[in-house]
């Protein structure tokens, strides 16, 4: 008997679901929470973020979001610094 972890999905088609599905959760997402970092939307999807990195340039692409730079450093709190 072989034993170990599932491979987390690379792309949209190994989920073996709708794209229209998970553009529609991940656009769901972001309207209620209003700003995410891409680890937190990986938590609250489930997913990788390069799973659904195509949806999100889809998105901008149609203006339906847009995207903030954020810095690597981090402030005192530990919270990422937003870039202008």
């Amino acid at each position: 008997m072989v034993t170990g972890a599932i491979e987390a999905p690379k792309r949209i088609e190994d989920l073996h679901v709708r794209r229209d599905l998970v553009a529609s959760l991940l656009l769901r997402t972001l309207a209620f929470a209003d700003q995410l970092t891409g680890a937190a939307l990986e938590q609250r999807l489930g997913l990788p973020f390069e799973t659904f990195a195509p949806i999100i340039e889809e998105f901008e692409k149609n203006q339906l979001m847009d995207t903030r730079g954020v810095s690597n450093l981090r402030s005192r709190r530990g919270i990422s610094v937003r870039v202008p």
